[in-house]
């Protein structure tokens, strides 16, 4: 867990704590079984042991609502493994033509790891300090700059290492691994105004947005005490949900074992 302030080195000799890179999508098979009782196919974007990004065909999932409930099916065809879990879809955002992303957080987790060995394991980041997603009603505003230009984005996610961001493809497209970056955003909560240099990690593009993600510098020490908090806050929210699809009676049972 992350419960203690931590030093932060400069951006130039942090670890890397990126999430683990994404294969080849023509070698990884995504189907959403949805409560319609149809099934979707989709690209996978990003896969974390908490949740994915995945990006669907508009038309199949237009009545797909944000705290549905899906089944959701990773599979490797040629190395002959497949996982399954229930989720809830935490984001719907049209995603160009014809498209849409949708982030689902995975409900049972203990269930997930079970099926894992150690040929899928690599696909997910189970590291403790997993990013998390804001409140999909309290969207947070990143005002973004390289130095020579200024936009706005999105935080998509966060931890306290940093944070992924969502803008436009085209600016998106100015931007480039070790690139450094100057962000400014309001935590919820406390209301604080976060500022400072980070590092562009990795970019992915996808259609009409560029998603980046980045590590903090130094200059993000004075606010770790409240980024993990609100870190942690979301963290509980998750595993609140999550023990909300206990099965009834399986407290009781483990008391009177």
């Amino acid at each position: 867990m992350f419960f203690h302030k931590k030093h932060v080195p400069p951006v130039t000799c942090r670890r890397e704590l990126e999430r683990n890179p994404i294969p080849d999508s023509e070698t990884l098979v995504v189907e959403l079984d949805l409560p319609t009782g149809d099934m979707a196919p989709a690209d996978l974007y990003d896969l974390t042991i908490d949740g994915s990004a995945v990006i669907a065909p508009e038309d199949l999932v237009a009545d797909l609502s944000e705290d549905d409930v899906i089944q959701f099916t990773l599979a490797h065809p040629m190395h002959g493994w497949s996982v399954c879990t229930p989720a809830k879809v935490i984001r719907k955002a049209p995603q160009g033509p014809h498209q849409t992303l949708i982030g689902v957080q995975f409900i049972n987790t203990g269930s997930l790891y079970s099926q894992l060995d150690n040929a899928m394991g690599r696909y997910f980041n189970r590291r403790k300090n997993n990013r998390v997603q804001p409140d999909q009603n309290r969207a947070i505003e990143v005002k973004i700059s390289d130095g020579a230009s200024q936009f706005c984005g999105k935080l998509y996610d966060l931890s306290p290492e940093g944070v992924g961001l969502t803008l436009s493809a085209k600016d998106g497209a100015q931007l480039h691994p070790d690139m450094p970056l100057s962000i400014a955003f309001v935590l919820p909560g406390s209301g604080e105004l976060v500022q400072g240099e980070v590092s562009v990690r990795q970019r992915r593009m996808m259609r009409d947005l560029a998603f980046v993600g980045t590590l903090f510098g130094e200059e993000f020490e004075p606010y770790m005490d409240h980024l993990t908090e609100y870190v942690d806050a979301r963290r509980q929210e998750a595993v609140d949900f999550e023990n909300g699809f206990e099965e009834p009676g399986s407290s009781s049972d483990e008391e009177a074992a």
